[in-house]
């Protein structure tokens, strides 16, 4: 933090305004930014339990929702307790009670819909000492058979996460939909912990854990040797009760039991600490690029002030790479239109693929049908439209990062930010209303006749069988039961129908808007991209001129200029130059500890 202070203060002197700023805002942000853990597992298996555990709070988050979780929710240190929703009522977030959080957070048990619509994530606040070491947990949606739309939106979320604490229970080994996504999740995240719940509850969770593991080593062999971690929320939380009742020493034995201690070292060592070592080094890392500028100019600066004869002619060279650098056919300027065509394109096949796969998984619910056939597939292309929509966003910066990295050799490309928000279509956030099938009594006399009949004949037939074989009074009986039955029966095949016909004339509008609004959004948001980096880099070519042309001023000065006036202005670079080159050692030194700690 000295080493950017001192840095900081050097390039707001030497004429490095914008670095300036730059280190002094990642300086700010290094001490509190909190290493961001994502929690995620299919459902059943304690997520929501284990997180509660962590924090010692075992009500804060919805237990009995952990199986239908609705949206993310982020749980870091505050000094004091508080809880936020972001929603469309309160798109700048809105404080709600903490005992409301099940109330944005989660789906109804019974219906399977938000209690809270248009809710887009939950934030929470807690004074916990484990989060206070620098950790950020995020509580997911189920990420395997529960909606396809949530797994989108959680893979989504892993690249912004340090860590993936994937959590399952010790009665069941990996699913295949976990395991897909285990090998999914490698391409977004290196570090993950595997904790293992309930094994208080299920004797035969070391057999578990070991078909688990042969199964991450099949399907994931990045995560092979991940540490696993088994643990008994249940005896955490009596450990708690009891502490609080004074029973220490019961107290320390349920807390060994629970095999939390392991798990809490891990998040404390191979997360928190490690994160902060390696944004502390990016702050080290941000320092280079403007003291190597600073010290080549120092140095130039000392030529003039020896009257180098070579130096005019060292500044026209560097004016004329300028030159071409400015030219309509510099080798940046192709590499842009070159990388962000092909960028646009990826953009489209990565829709076209991912609209593909959602629309897969609505085919299948509705085959499978169900009374709320509508309202699950609904849900799933909702859902899984904010998934699209959030991978496709990281997709296009991926890729812009890629391309600053190739034009980094001509430019500074350190805390250049050009990748700006992309709007989400209206026409997905807010659909055309569908007309939903009316049921058949309403589309016609004649029909609703024969449908009648089909029902009396079949009643009158299974009372005529009743009559034969018992008395007539029963077969009455048996056929006014049996004629209810039958239009009980044939109403709800009926709705079904009609259900199953409404969810696929909704999934293939929904998907046909997404095909027609999609791409042309990310194009746009390609090209606004791309021309906002080429204005940055004219910038900088611009700012480099003017930089050249004072240079060769200043050198044209001195050669004027009178011995005395020389050696006063000899002994100020001595002095700046000194300091810029203890700050370079010491950046040098820094980086080397650093990367020896996180050996």
């Amino acid at each position: 933090m000295r080493l950017a202070s001192d840095v900081a203060r050097l390039c707001a002197q030497l004429g490095e305004a914008d670095a300036a700023r730059l280190i002094g805002a990642e300086a700010a942000a290094a001490p509190a930014g909190a290493a961001v853990v994502v929690v995620v597992g299919e459902k059943k298996r304690g997520k929501t339990s284990l997180i509660n555990a962590l924090v010692g709070r075992p009500g804060l988050l919805p237990v009995d929702a952990d199986i239908a979780t609705n949206v993310h929710v982020t749980v870091g240190y505050a000094d004091s307790e508080w809880a936020r929703v972001i929603d469309d009522a309160g798109p700048a977030g809105r404080e709600i009670p903490l005992a409301d959080i099940a109330q944005y957070a989660a789906l109804d048990p019974e219906t399977g819909r938000p209690l809270r619509e248009n809710v887009r994530h939950v934030d929470v606040g807690l004074p916990v000492p484990l989060l206070a070491e620098g950790l950020e947990l995020v509580d997911t949606p189920g990420v395997g058979g529960l909606v396809a739309g949530h797994r989108m939106k959680t893979m989504a979320t892993l690249s912004r996460a340090d860590a993936l604490m994937f959590v399952l229970s010790g009665a069941t080994e990996l699913t295949k939909s976990e395991c897909d996504f285990l090998a999914a999740a490698t391409e977004r995240i290196s570090t993950v912990l595997f904790v293992v719940t309930q094994v208080d509850k299920y004797p035969e969770w070391r057999q578990v854990v070991q078909a688990s593991q042969d199964l991450v080593r099949e399907h994931a062999p990045r995560f092979g040797g991940a540490p696993w971690f088994p643990v008994s929320n249940r005896y955490l939380n009596d450990s708690l009760r009891a502490e609080r009742a004074g029973a220490t020493a019961r107290a320390e034995q349920l807390r060994a039991d629970s095999g939390f201690g392991p798990l809490l070292d891990a998040l404390r060592t191979r997360v928190a600490g490690r994160a902060q070592e390696i944004r502390l080094a990016n702050l080290v890392h941000l320092t280079r690029p403007p003291l190597d500028r600073m010290i080549a100019a120092a140095q130039q600066r000392g030529k003039s002030l020896r009257r180098d004869p070579g130096l005019a002619e060292a500044i026209d060279a560097d004016r004329t790479e300028l030159a071409t650098l400015s030219s309509g056919e510099a080798q940046w300027r192709r590499t842009l239109a070159r990388r962000f065509t092909a960028l646009e394109a990826e953009l489209r096949t990565e829709t076209t693929r991912l609209l593909n796969d959602l629309n897969a998984t609505a085919s299948n619910q509705i085959a499978q049908g169900g009374p709320d056939v509508l309202a699950v597939v609904k849900r799933n292309i909702d859902n899984g439209f904010e998934g699209i929509w959030l991978d496709l966003a990281n997709h296009l910066a991926v890729g812009t990062a890629g391309v600053l990295a190739e034009v980094s050799a001509d430019f500074d490309v350190r805390g250049i930010d050009v990748f700006g928000a992309v709007d989400y279509p209206d026409r997905l956030r807010n659909p055309r209303p569908l007309d939903l099938s009316r049921p058949p009594e309403q589309n016609g006399l004649i029909a609703g006749l024969e449908r009648g009949i089909v029902r009396y004949r079949n009643a009158v037939y299974i009372g005529a069988v009743a009559s034969i074989i018992f008395t007539p009074v029963i077969g009455t009986w048996v056929g006014s039961i049996s004629a209810a039955l039958i239009a009980s029966k044939q109403r709800a095949r009926e709705q079904e129908q009609r259900s199953r016909a409404d969810a696929q004339r909704y999934a293939q509008l929904m998907l046909q808007e997404a095909r027609t609004e999609i791409p042309p959004v990310l194009s746009a948001a390609a090209r606004d991209t791309s021309a906002r980096l080429e204005d940055h880099l004219l910038a900088q070519i611009a700012a480099r001129r003017e930089q050249l042309t004072a240079a060769l001023a200043e050198h044209q000065r001195l050669l004027k200029a009178s011995d005395a006036e020389l050696a006063r202005e000899t002994e100020k670079l001595k002095a700046a130059l000194a300091r810029l080159r203890a700050a370079s050692a010491s950046a040098d030194e820094l980086l080397t500890r650093l990367d020896r700690a996180a050996e």
